[in-house]
Formats: structure tokens, sequence, C-alpha cells
């Protein structure tokens, strides 16, 4: 239990590192570690409770499902600083443009 305990802690602290982190490219290598964590916490999950049947089978695919929207919502968060940058830059070039003007 205590190595399920460690994979949770540090899939929780990968979630936080991710949000927390401006670089794009680090956010990737922090999604990638972090679907790496998933993948092995389920598989500790699937060896604990071979028997649940049905039931476990139906938590698994919520479980992808979950993830995969965490990804989808991290890369349009990714898109969205990258246009916020872009608008910046446009900011900063027509305030250089009105100071000339004037």
């Amino acid at each position: 239990m205590s190595n399920d305990r460690n994979l949770i802690e540090l899939e929780a602290k990968l979630v936080r590192l991710i949000q927390e982190t401006p670089d794009i490219e680090r956010k990737q290598e922090l999604r990638n570690r972090l679907n790496h964590i998933q993948t092995t916490k389920e598989r500790l999950i699937g060896k604990n409770l071979e028997a649940a049947g049905e039931e476990y089978e139906t938590a698994t695919v919520a479980l992808r499902e979950a993830n995969q929207s965490l990804t989808e919502t991290l890369d349009d968060i990714s898109k969205i600083n990258q246009t916020l940058t872009k608008v910046a830059k446009v900011a900063e070039a027509l305030s250089k443009v009105a100071e000339k003007l004037t």
C-alpha cells in the first residue's frame, strides 16, 4: 500500500508542477511523466483488483477518459498561454507606434 500512496503523492505533485510551470516544453515533459505514473498506478491497482471484474473495468475506462480530458485541458491552457504571449507582443508593438505618433 505504501507504493500506492507514494505514486498518488507523486501524481499530485506532478499535477501541481504542471499547473505552476510556465515553460510549455517543461509542461509536456511533466505531462509525460504524469502519464507514466498513472500507467504504473493502473498496473498496480490492476494487480490488486483482478478479482473485481466488471466494476474494475468500468473504473479503468473512466480513469483513462479522465486522464485524456486532463491532457486535453492542459494542452488548451498551453495554447491560451501562447496566445496571450502573442497578444502582449502586439500590444507592446502598438504602444511603440503610438509613442512615435505623439
